[in-house]
């Protein structure tokens, strides 16, 4: 929605200067009509939703995966919200098994995000490619990773070393 993006760019500069980046495309609508009008033309799609009730419950299910997976190149990359292991592990797992049938490659990240519930929120990583999607593509230059406040290649890394009850139901 547009006056989220407004807002993100009024009090969190910081965070959103990538909106100013002239190689970033933001799209304001309807993501699900959107990604299924586009065939083999995205390296990466980042699906940021809201949770899946509602308008938002396209975005969490099988034909909005198929329709990424379409819309991908080759080695393209979805990184998707998916939710959190304390309130939605049953919908995570379910996810898990759709989105591996589509892609193959599938990983789940966990990190913390203090404005969400239990402090913690998901996402999904898959790719078309056989890739490491827990191994960053390449090096951060020191000039930016003095300006980070949170990712680092170890934070990355981590993101995707799950507690063992959730690695067991997610990737069962």
């Amino acid at each position: 929605d547009q006056m989220v993006i407004d807002n993100a760019k009024k009090f969190l500069p910081g965070i959103a200067k990538g909106y100013y980046d002239p190689r970033v495309k933001v799209n304001v609508g309807d993501g699900y009509e959107y990604i299924q009008k586009h065939k083999n033309e995205f390296d990466i799609i980042i699906t940021d939703s809201s949770d899946p009730e509602g308008p938002a419950s396209k975005l969490f299910g099988e034909t909005y995966f198929k329709a990424c997976q379409d819309a991908l190149t080759a080695d393209g990359i979805l990184a998707t919200q998916a939710e959190c292991i304390w309130l939605h592990l049953d919908l995570i797992s379910s996810m898990a098994k759709f989105i591996k049938s589509i892609f193959g490659n599938v990983l789940y990240s966990l990190t913390q995000t203090p404005t969400y519930p239990c402090g913690s929120l998901g996402f999904f990583f898959v790719s078309k490619s056989g890739r490491d999607l827990s191994k960053p593509v390449r090096e951060i230059p020191e000039s930016i990773q003095a300006e980070l406040q949170y990712y680092s290649k170890e934070q990355h890394e981590k993101s995707f070393v799950l507690p063992p009850f959730a690695a067991r139901k997610i990737y069962q």
